[in-house]
């Protein structure tokens, strides 16, 4: 977890506070209890909040952006594949000296731990969605009504205001028209990277399957921040796997790669180009 306020000047109060409010930060990431069921300490999921403060208008009041990411462990290897990678634009929020971190689901009390309470659920979800099938559902939903509850308190949380953001990211999860991509982060995760020291070329037939289905959920939200999401966690992930691929299927995954991710494009050619 880091805060990095390089970009504006800061006065010794504002420094004490923002020390306090990293603090506060992480306790209430990882001690909070999140979910019901039980986990060992190493079995904890890894996730890194990067907060970056813009501005701050007055004492205690801070205009920022956050990048959030979380990873596990693939069967098998030391590899840890990363599953969620989301840069929040709007990561604004009020923080004074001793402000306690309330929280509930169904109440908002500080935008600060509506946010983290919202990505811990949506962290939370992502994790369960890549070990079973849609696993997540139960944690997306928490992060709905969070975002519900919120939705005329700060920006981020409204759907007009942009496509990348709180909203879509939690309305494109929950959205039964984007199901195969959940499903396939399960096939993509569980079925192919788990597996993938045992039996690499079928693996990389059964992420193709994964990617055939997400371009056909695309042609119904062009713009989902769900694949756009994906994409920012798996660019350099897909090129490794696909690079000692047979011939027919480096060329089919370069064709999709490229369909589904433009911003990347050029990136895929290296899984041709490599012998």
């Amino acid at each position: 977890m880091n805060i990095d306020a390089s970009n504006v000047q800061l006065t010794a109060a504002d420094k004490t506070l923002l020390t306090d409010l990293k603090t506060n930060i992480q306790n209430f990431m990882n001690n909070r209890k999140w979910t019901n069921d039980v986990f060992n300490p190493e079995e904890r999921i890894k996730c890194n909040i990067f907060i970056t403060i813009k501005s701050i208008p007055a004492f205690g009041s801070f205009e920022a952006t956050a990048s959030i990411q979380s990873s596990r462990p693939v069967y098998e290897s030391t590899y840890e594949t990363t599953l969620l990678n989301f840069f929040d634009k709007s990561f604004n929020f009020v923080y004074q000296p001793s402000q306690p971190f309330d929280f509930n689901e169904n109440t908002y009390f500080y935008n600060i731990t509506s946010m983290l309470g919202f990505y811990a659920y949506v962290i939370l979800g992502m994790d369960y969605d890549s070990f079973s099938k849609l696993g997540g559902t139960p944690h997306f939903e928490k992060a709905r009504n969070i975002a519900n509850v919120a939705q005329n308190e700060e920006a981020g949380w409204t759907q007009g205001e942009s496509t990348n953001n709180r909203y879509w990211l939690i309305e494109n999860l929950n959205n039964q028209q984007l199901i195969t991509v959940r499903e396939g982060f399960y096939i993509y995760h569980r079925l192919a990277l788990d597996t993938f020291t045992k039996n690499p070329e079928q693996g990389r037939k059964d992420i193709l399957e994964v990617l055939k289905k997400m371009n056909q959920a695309r042609q119904y939200s062009p713009f989902s921040i769900l694949i756009k999401s994906f994409f920012l966690a798996k660019t350099s992930e897909l090129i490794n796997v696909y690079k000692e691929a047979s011939p027919p299927l480096k060329t089919q995954a370069v064709e999709i790669l490229r369909e589904l991710d433009p911003p990347n494009g050029e990136k895929y050619v290296q899984i041709t180009s490599s012998r």
